[in-house]
């Protein structure tokens, strides 16, 4: 069986948030219960070998850059899907918009999508997956900005750990896909104008790295017919990501440690030209929309 890895350390960046936005001791102690729970989460999560992306890197970039939270962006949780492949995908676009919720403190939306995921998740025959027990917690902590985050972190490492011990890689590379496009298609919308000196575009040429681990963990269950589909979509994104070159050496993208696991950061840097980028938002506004209507 495959196993995987969530690719960004996304709780060291959590941690560091929840240290500094805590305000009473009240907060402190029940947020360090649902801290313990989500690094135990965390640590399973990481003691995998295959990488994938976790959306909430990219809210966070978004965070830190001040571009705003638009709930209009977000995918409709009144949207019935009756196909798999329709399911996963669109179960990896709540995530993200769960993520992007949670980053930016909207306990009541963190909420309606974890909802929404765990109804889909129950559609898939996969509801022990996303336990009733996180969607509780959530609901007990809804004044709580700090275990809200956490929580709904640790559902993302509970999802792909659990989809593993089960065996679905096919599923995982589904959801994953589903989470990254809804991601990109967030991020390419809070940008209005292109400029070469842009920081969120010139981390979004860093998704390079992120996306030919997706592809390549897509290609691996092309045979199935529906998985072939979303490759295909894919395929546009891989010819735009393929035009970047490196461009030099720097601190920042992925590299392996001494296990071989990839960790955060790629020492080649990437850049868009004015018409890649553009192309880029193009499609990936084409294929999410695709996406929440099949």
């Amino acid at each position: 069986m495959k196993r995987f890895v969530i690719l960004f350390k996304v709780f060291a960046v959590s941690i560091i948030f929840f240290a500094v936005s805590c305000t009473s001791d009240e907060q402190k102690e029940s947020s360090k219960k649902d801290t313990t729970k989500t690094e135990d989460d965390a640590e399973l999560a990481e003691n995998v070998s295959y990488q994938i992306p976790s959306p909430e890197e990219l809210f966070i970039i978004i965070k830190q850059h001040k571009l705003p939270y638009k709930e209009n962006l977000l995918n409709s949780t009144e949207t019935s899907y009756t196909t798999t492949i329709a399911k996963e995908i669109n179960l990896g676009i709540y995530v993200a918009d769960l993520s992007y919720s949670s980053v930016f403190n909207m306990n009541q939306n963190t909420l309606k999508y974890f909802q929404a995921i765990y109804k889909l998740s129950e559609n898939l025959g996969i509801s022990s997956v996303v336990s009733g027990a996180f969607l509780d917690r959530l609901k007990n902590n809804l004044n709580n900005p700090d275990s809200m985050s956490f929580i709904s972190n640790g559902s993302y490492y509970s999802i792909i750990q659990d989809l593993d011990n089960a065996g679905k890689g096919k599923t995982i590379a589904v959801v994953a896909t589903g989470g990254w496009v809804e991601g990109l298609y967030i991020l390419t919308n809070l940008v209005d104008k292109y400029s070469e000196n842009n920081q969120t575009i010139n981390k979004l040429a860093s998704q390079k790295v992120i996306f030919n681990n997706l592809y390549s963990n897509l290609e691996k269950y092309s045979s199935d017919a529906n998985v072939a589909d979303v490759k295909k979509d894919m395929d546009e994104i891989k010819a735009i990501f393929d035009q970047l070159k490196a461009e030099k050496k720097d601190d920042g993208g992925s590299s392996k440690n001494k296990e071989g696991v990839i960790v955060l950061g790629n020492k080649e840097k990437f850049s868009f030209s004015e018409a890649q980028y553009n192309d880029l938002k193009l499609k990936i506004k084409e294929i999410r929309t695709k996406f929440i209507k099949q």
